[in-house]
């Protein structure tokens, strides 16, 4: 680099000539066109973003949220309290899964979505019948 007139240790701006798509953890990334900075030894310092990851693991959560709906019920229907049960685990260990991929979609797909479309129902449900029982 002292032929280009970078002293020993500083830093030159490289061009990107195209982008690059490469596999990290299964979630395809891709480098876009940009100028990044290059140490003097030529060690490229450029950072990654998901493309098509994010996408799949909503689409995921929101397949999941289904299952759990589903499941939910249909086990509800069996043996009413057991149903309640599984719910309530399931409700724990999605945003637990969550938590553990470290994906903040996650949360998404596994929780806020479970609190707003089962849970706050429910307790309108509750409310409801809490109401008409003290009418009659």
């Amino acid at each position: 680099m002292q032929g280009l007139g970078v002293p020993s240790g500083g830093f030159v701006v490289v061009e990107i000539p195209k982008i690059e798509v490469f596999e990290d953890e299964g979630d395809q990334v891709q480098v876009p066109k940009r100028k990044v900075v290059a140490r003097a030894k030529g060690v490229p310092v450029a950072s990654v973003r998901p493309v098509d990851g994010a996408s799949r693991q909503v689409v995921l959560g929101l397949g999941a949220f289904v299952l759990w709906v589903a499941l939910s019920f249909v086990v509800g229907a069996i043996m009413d309290g057991f149903g309640l049960v599984v719910a309530s685990i399931l409700f724990v260990l999605f945003p637990v899964w969550a938590g553990v991929t470290r994906r903040w979609y996650a949360f998404l797909g596994f929780f806020i979505l479970p609190l707003v479309f089962l849970v706050i129902p429910l307790l309108l449900f509750l409310l409801v019948m809490f109401v008409f029982s003290w009418s009659w």
